[in-house]
């Protein structure tokens, strides 16, 4: 993200901009082959800050090899870099995913009923942290 972009977002009548991270660990974004850092992401919210626009920060919790000490350095995240509006999403494994695939492997689908998989708040996978 570089400041003249977001200007010109704003010009364009932009607003918000929402980021996506998934659990933001340095392990994470390496093993996931991240081509981002943390310093990255510190300086996107940065940056849309300058640019006179709000920010969203999406988080995904409960991605294989998460643990409930890699949940909290997200959490610490989110307070460091102090979007204006944080989600942290429910993993779900939709059906075509390397997740699915990973979940269906694992045993760990609660449910096969479809109307259950959303990530604003019901878990279909039951993995212990």
């Amino acid at each position: 993200m570089t400041l003249p972009m977001l200007q010109k977002m704003k010009k364009a009548g932009c607003l918000l901009v929402s980021y996506g991270w998934n659990p933001a660990t340095r392990r994470y974004l390496m093993t996931a082959k991240k081509k981002i850092t943390l310093e990255d992401s510190r300086r996107a919210i940065q940056l849309t800050r300058e640019a006179g626009l709000l920010s969203m920060a999406y988080f995904i919790v409960g991605l294989p090899g998460e643990t409930a000490e890699t949940i909290e350095e997200s959490i610490r995240f989110a307070c460091e870099i102090d979007p204006d509006y944080v989600n942290f999403h429910v993993a779900t494994p939709f059906p075509g995913t390397e997740l699915y695939e990973t979940a269906l492997e694992k045993g760990w689908l609660a449910t096969t009923d479809w109307d259950q998989y959303e990530e604003e708040g019901s878990a279909v996978c039951e993995q212990r942290l």
